[in-house]
């Protein structure tokens, strides 16, 4: 199945099994699956015509997904104590 970028229509919907970073929603730092209803471009509370995400990823804004994957294989074992740059070699370093 291909995903890529979609277009939402204007007016007032929700969108159905989004995937957002949990910390966003206070939640962890896990990903996880919501709805989200947005009413002239805001968030609101307010259930609107449903669009079917089917998981696919919702940011905030413009997101630079620049990762390296193997320091997520880590992350387990090894999480950045401070979401640093220092903290991640440290940890990276102690994880050899």
């Amino acid at each position: 199945m291909k995903m890529g970028f979609r277009d939402i229509p204007e007016g007032h919907v929700t969108l159905k099994k989004a995937t957002v970073p949990g910390c966003l929603l206070g939640n962890s730092d896990d990903l996880t699956v919501t709805d989200i209803s947005l009413k002239d471009g805001r968030i609101t509370d307010e259930p609107g015509a449903p669009v079917d995400l089917a998981r696919a990823m919702v940011m905030p804004c413009f997101t630079d997904m620049h990762t390296h994957l193997d320091k997520g294989h880590i992350w387990p074992r090894a999480a950045n104590p401070d979401g640093s740059f220092m903290g991640a070699l440290t940890t990276v370093a102690a994880d050899r």
